[in-house]
């Protein structure tokens, strides 16, 4: 048991905060841990993972199509291809082959890989980041 004088390390998220500890702002937070926590907190909620996904693709498109063919070493919209399309195809397959379900994510994946095959890249970024954006509401 500890008693009163006893002397009991701090912790880094309530350790006081000093000159020579950088890891803790002025009202003893960890910074560390609170700039950690954000992104620990998207990881974990599927909710907030999808958004940020979401957010990355939408961006990825603004930049394919605002930019030149040469400013980037690939297209900006294979991110969004990437991030959003690649859920709607497992679910697509996994419907399709465990319980021969049918839904709109096997026409969407359909869409998807055919306008990958025609080279419409940007086209099938915006079909996968338009049905998550879907999927959300």
């Amino acid at each position: 048991m500890f008693t009163q004088t006893s002397q009991v390390p701090p912790c880094g998220c309530c350790a006081p905060a000093s000159p020579l500890n950088r890891t803790t702002g002025g009202n003893g937070k960890n910074l560390e841990a609170s700039k950690a926590g954000w992104l620990h907190a998207v990881i974990l909620n599927e909710e907030k993972q999808h958004i940020f996904l979401a957010i990355i693709s939408g961006l990825s498109l603004v930049c394919s199509f605002f930019s030149s063919p040469d400013a980037w070493p690939f297209d900006p919209a294979w991110i969004a291809i990437l991030l959003c399309g690649t859920p709607i195809i497992k679910d697509a397959v996994v419907g399709l082959v465990t319980r021969l379900d049918i839904k709109a994510d096997v026409l969407v994946a359909l869409a998807l890989v055919a306008a990958v095959i025609i080279d419409e890249v940007f086209a099938a970024g915006e079909v996968a980041f338009i049905m998550s954006l879907g999927s959300l509401l």
